[in-house]
């Protein structure tokens, strides 16, 4: 029951929704890369993950993210 208002919006409108897929994804990207590179940049010196001892990796992680959110907002616009 709950679902058929998001049905309804999906088969009346399909670029809404495959709008609204991209618009979550963007969330998701902040969510999954950008939360945790914060996080790994306020520890001084993460012993327990060795990966995360040289701050390159941390600063490529955020590039990437916005390299993502970019992609996504140009997608946004162009539609």
């Amino acid at each position: 029951m709950a679902t058929l208002p998001a049905t309804f919006i999906a088969i009346s409108v399909p670029e809404a929704f495959i709008r609204v897929l991209g618009f979550a994804g963007m969330i998701l990207t902040v969510i999954a890369l950008l939360l945790p590179a914060f996080l790994f940049l306020k520890i001084d010196r993460p012993k327990h993950i060795k990966c995360l001892e040289h701050r390159s990796i941390t600063y490529a992680l955020v590039v990437f993210a916005m390299i993502i959110i970019a992609c996504e907002i140009v997608s946004l616009m162009k539609n």
